[in-house]
């Protein structure tokens, strides 16, 4: 059959539908199971794992069946598509006869037999006619019906392939149980029987703790865990499973004993555990003991049961004591901080004393923190229960506090050595008593240090302020020494020693800012004078605008009363203000007075100036306007418009006159503040050119340039300095020091020029090459200390030089206004014998040449006041010369000038004129031989001037000599020291020589103190600085000082001068009230009181209760009476 082609594309197409028809039913299959996947994935859980399901075995019975069904038909249709079976249907697609197909497949089956040709043309001819037709045309029915089944069934395993994608996708973990299931659906519906719940745990638990029990249930998601005490109420909770089937689980709260059991969702059940409460260490008792430090003086305290904070002051001891429940077998406290441990801090234990059940312990707590418990015992069930940490604060017993009010850390001390001291003390708990010490130090040589008690303080205070007085009246201070004192203060504490302040001082001030307060307060002193004077002459405008106010508006509107006396009352004001200045000012000029009278450095020119213009200050606090401002102050209190006229026109004319005698004695303060302040320039040179002396002795090049650059700059200063000086000198006219000054100015600079080179050589170099001082170093700085001692001895010359211009002119102006009196008073004789005889003068011309000899009186007073020296300073009796001259020739100018010049004035009149021009004169005389007599004591000025330069240099001779004693390695070049040294005594000692003192007014004559000097030179160069060679030269120093001050105290004798206090009476220092050492009015509040107050209000209240005391003082003093 095979050799026909049209039979076998028959074959073929029965063999692509019988393909296709397999294909179909093998995807209906899969589909099918891929169906019932998606099916079984949706469903629950349980239905899909459940132990016990039916659900995935029915799902895959279904398949299976889908599968067998599925073999079967392809078997059937395998069966039904063959050629044979078909071939009407191919008959009917071909179009042949019905049967052709059929007998030529059968035709061939016979083949070979009778009648095989005809058969074969038969079987050719169908064989042709099939091959006219496509394989899909030959089977018209059956080839369309699969075609459209496969595509169906394609359609339909592509939707639901694709629904596996998606659940896969979306829900994988349910499509893999789900295959899973299918894959065993045996083993889910019928599953094996599930392990045994098993239960363990601890047997005890403290009482009202959580049991933990470990719980095993295999294969089981969750279990009930049970419970059930004494009680017989049974508590259950839901304990989950992990996937290994263990967990573990806490029981509820153990308070009985317990039964514990396993419940499963199948019915099991566990074995039970029995779960027993256990009793823990419980402290039953407790009791805390406090003792305090004896010195407090409190009693202990005890505390029982709930132990609350305490605070403790420090060095109180703690006792702990109790019992527990069960027999302890040791305990301790630790020590732990309030806060997180900080880093360094060591935990301390302290043990306890353990008896059975007893427990107890003693300590001193230490730090503050918490002390918590440690207690073990081999009995107990669990965790102790101990009682709550005990808080401990310690207060530390604090040093009692210092505070110095009064004065300052570093004051100076007064001429009359006297210091006010007032210093807060407090203590936390109780002050027992306070204590100075004080130690004086100076030239080389340190006082015993001296110890005393401050009143002591009242029992049970904790804050006192303590005022006392550092008298070192007694003792022989002098300039340069440092007085130190510290307080220490007790309290009750006996464990450790005193609290002790910062040590404080009180330093005597050396001769150069001796001389720098004198010219301070000199300048200070023409200020005030100065202001004074532009007082005084608003204070007389003011008035004379008042009195012509209330003049011209008497018996006006009450507006215009009311402005005039309001006018008044402020002229008044301004008028008190004023008196109050001139007493002030006449007070400030006192205390300059006495504060040159205690001064180790005597100034005879400046001590006769301020006599001169104390005195005249006094007559002008005398006459002040005190009776003007009561006389002012009774109208106004009075409303007496006319009085009040007359009160303000005396007070412009008082103020006038103050005002005039006021400029009078402002040229003598000029001149003195003048002349102090070039002598504090020349005590600078002389320190600075003593100074740069030492410093060329260094041989330390780095201490020698850091000196050199400080000495340097003083220089640069004292530079300005001089420049003003000059300035100053050349303006006033005295020309010769003007010139002095200029030298000194000139010498000054080549120092400086000098000092550069000095240090010139270390510009380059850093600290660590700085060697020796080199010789050109020192040579440079030698020659600088030459040029300043040459500078200082061109100030002296111009001191010299102003002092005797000074007094020249001043003896030039008395003379010149002596002269032009006399011929005043003889021009007024004329006067007086025209008003009578034949030489009868015309009044009109008489009148005229009266008002001539007053013009000419004036402009003597004038040139006078105007001429800056001591002329301007005339005494009392000259000026009132002076005035009642003016007076009478004022008057009599007025009368005439009343009557019209028609008649000439008496003889008499005139005579009395010309008497007091005459007392004028002579009074003008006297003024002239004492600024003569004056001008000739300059020379034993000079040499106190001289004696206290020398001083001054004894005391820097004295001073390196004791620090050349100190012990300790010696300086590099101490050879070279010495020999500077012996030479500046040499020079003292030749200097002193040359001192002259023709009347002896010296103590101690000059050429005994040279000798001395001398004497000391040679001890010096022998046998090197010793301690008795330190103790003559403090001696001679001694005698230096009070050979200076002979002048002013005559009598003084040297051999009692040291061990004598002065004779001066004693005056508190201006800067502190003496109410701060007086009984107060008002006390300071209770301590209690300020104790509760910041510290930083505690001073403010103090200044106010001072201020309240100073002004109750003020009014105890001077009284007022309201108007």
């Amino acid at each position: 059959m095979t050799e026909r082609p049209g039979f076998d594309r028959l074959i073929a197409a029965c063999a692509a539908v019988r393909t296709r028809a397999v294909l179909t039913t093998v995807v209906l299959m899969f589909s099918i199971a891929g169906f019932a996947t998606l099916v079984l994935a949706v469903l629950p859980t349980p239905m899909r794992e459940g132990r016990g399901s039916i659900v995935p075995l029915i799902l895959a019975t279904f398949i299976w069946l889908s599968f067998a069904m599925g073999v079967w038909v392809v078997r059937k249709v395998w069966q039904t598509i063959q050629p044979r079976l078909l071939a009407e249907e191919v008959d009917e697609g071909v179009g042949l006869g019905a049967g052709d197909v059929q007998v030529a497949l059968e035709l061939g089956s016979t083949l070979g037999t009778q009648g095989a040709s005809l058969a074969e043309l038969h079987r050719t001819r169908i064989s042709m006619e099939i091959l006219q037709f496509a394989p899909d045309k030959l089977l018209p029915r059956t080839g369309p019906q699969w075609a459209r089944r496969s595509y169906r069934s394609i359609l339909l395993g592509l939707a639901i392939f694709g629904m596996l994608t998606v659940m896969a996708w979306v829900r994988p973990e349910p499509m893999v149980s789900a295959v899973l299931a299918l894959g065993s659906p045996w083993h889910t519906a019928f599953p094996p029987p599930l392990p045994a719940l098993r239960l363990s745990g601890s047997t005890g638990v403290p009482r009202g703790d959580r049991g933990l029990v470990e719980v095993s249930a295999v294969g089981r998601e969750t279990v009930l865990l049970a419970s059930r005490g004494t009680a017989g109420r049974v508590l259950r909770q839901t304990v989950a499973i992990d996937n290994d089937g263990l967990a573990k689980a806490y029981t509820n709260p153990i308070h009985t004993v317990t039964f514990v059991w396993l419940e499963g969702d199948d019915g099991s059940m566990s074995d039970t555990l029995r779960v027993y409460p256990l009793e823990p260490l419980l402290v039953q008792d407790l009791q805390v003991l406090v003792q305090y430090p004896r010195y407090l003086g409190r009693e202990s305290e005890s505390h029982r049961g709930q132990i609350p904070p305490l605070i403790l002051p420090e060095g109180t001891r703690l006792t702990i004591s109790g019992e527990t429940n069960l027999e302890l077998d040791a305990g301790s406290f630790a020590w732990a901080p309030e806060m997180e441990n900080p880093a360094g801090t060591r935990v301390r234990e302290i043990p306890l004393e353990v008896s059975n059940t007893r427990f107890s312990a003693t300590w001193i707590p230490r730090v503050t923190g918490f002390w918590r418990w440690n207690l073990e015992a081999s009995d107990s069930m669990g965790s102790p229960v101990t009682p709550d940490p005990i808080r401990v604060l310690i207060v530390p017993d604090q040093l009692p506090r210092i505070e110095l009010l009064y004065p300052a850390r570093d004051t100076t001390l007064g001429f009359e050595k006297v210091m006010p001291i007032v210093v807060d003390v407090e203590d936390d708990i109780e002050l027992v008593r306070v204590a100075l010490r004080t130690w004086r130090s100076g030239l080389g040589e340190e006082q015993a240090e001296h110890r005393e008690d401050l009143m002591p303080a009242p029992a049970g205070t904790r804050r006192s302020v303590f005022r006392h007085l550092i008298d070192r009246s007694s003792e022989n201070l002098l300039p340069g020494d440092t007085v130190f004192y510290v307080f220490e203060a007790f309290d009750r504490n006996p464990s450790r020693g005193p609290a002790v302040s910062d040590v404080f001082t009180l330093r005597v001030p050396t001769f150069t800012e001796i001389r720098d307060q004198r010219a301070e307060g000199q300048e200070a002193l023409v200020d005030a004078a100065r202001e004074l004077e532009e007082r005084m002459e608003a204070l007389a405008e003011a008035a004379a605008d008042a009195a012509r106010q209330a003049d011209t508006e008497e018996g006006d509107s009450e507006e215009a009363q009311f402005a005039a006396t309001e006018e008044a009352r402020s002229v008044l004001e301004e008028a008190e203000r004023a008196d109050e200045d001139l007493t002030d000012l006449d007070e400030e000029l006192q205390r300059l007075r006495d504060e040159l009278a205690q001064s180790p450095i005597s100034d005879p020119a400046l001590k006769e100036q301020l006599e001169k213009l104390g005195e005249r200050y006094e007559e002008l606090v005398a006459e002040g306007l005190t009776e003007r401002i009561e006389e002012l102050s009774d109208a106004l209190r009075d409303l007496d418009s006319e009085a009040m006229r007359a009160a303000l026109e005396a007070m412009g004319d008082d103020s006038e006159r103050l005002r005039e005698q006021l400029e009078q004695t402002l040229g003598l303060l000029e001149q003195a503040a003048f002349e102090q302040a070039m002598k504090a320039t020349q005590a600078s040179v002389d320190d600075l050119a003593e100074a740069q002396r030492n410093l060329a002795d260094e041989r330390d090049a780095e201490l020698f340039q850091s000196e050199q650059t400080e000495l340097t700059e003083r220089a640069e200063d004292l530079i300005d300095r001089l420049e003003a000086l000059q300035e100053e000198l050349s303006e006033s006219g005295r020309e010769m020091a003007a010139d002095s000054a200029a030298v000194a100015e000139q010498r000054t600079q080549e120092a400086v020029t000098k000092m550069d080179q000095a240090q010139g050589e270390f510009s380059e170099m850093t600290s660590g090459e700085m060697g020796e001082v080199s010789q050109g170093q020192q040579s440079a700085a030698e020659e600088a200390a030459e040029a300043l001692e040459s500078a200082a001895s061109a100030l002296g010359s111009a001191q010299q030089d102003m002092s005797g211009e000074t007094s020249e002119s001043a003896v030039q102006s008395l003379a010149h206004a002596r002269t032009e009196a006399l011929a005043l008073a003889g021009e007024e004789g004329r006067l007086a014998d025209a008003t009578r005889g034949e030489n009868t003068a015309d009044p009109m011309d008489w009148r005229a040449e009266q008002g001539a000899v007053r013009q000419g009186l004036e402009n003597l007073l004038r040139r006078l006041s105007d001429s800056g020296n001591q002329a301007a300073m005339l005494d009392q009796e000259t000026g009132a010369a002076a005035g009642s001259a003016v007076k009478q020739m004022d008057q009599l100018l007025d009368r005439l000038s009343e009557d019209g010049g028609r008649r000439l004035p008496s003889r008499t009149e005139a005579e009395d004129i010309q008497g007091s021009l005459n007392e004028l004169a002579q009074r003008l005389l006297v003024n002239e031989q004492a600024a003569q007599a004056s001008r000739e004591e300059s020379a034993g000025q000079e040499a106190v001037e001289q004696m206290a330069q020398l001083a001054q240099q004894q005391q820097m001779v004295t001073q390196q000599t004791s620090s050349m004693l100190v012990p300790g390695p010696k300086p590099v070049g101490q050879e070279q020291i010495q020999e500077q040294l012996v030479r500046r005594q040499e020079e003292i000692a030749n200097e002193l020589g040359e001192v002259e003192d023709q009347e002896s007014d010296l103590l101690g004559r000059p050429e005994e103190l040279a000798l001395e000097a001398a004497e000391l030179a040679r001890q010096l160069e022998l046998q090197g600085p010793t301690q008795e060679t330190l103790e003559r030269q403090r001696q001679l120093f001694r005698r230096m000082l009070d050979a200076g001050r002979s002048l002013e105290d005559e009598d003084l004798d040297p051999n009692r001068r040291e061990s004598e206090a002065p004779t001066a009476a004693y005056r508190e220092p201006p800067p502190i009230d003496p109410s701060l050492i007086r009984e107060r009015q008002f006390p300071l509040p209770l301590e209690a009181l300020l104790h509760d107050l910041p510290a930083f209000y505690r001073p403010l209240i103090f200044n106010y209760f001072d201020r309240l005391n100073r002004s109750s003082l003020g009014s105890e003093k001077t009284p007022r009476e309201d108007p």
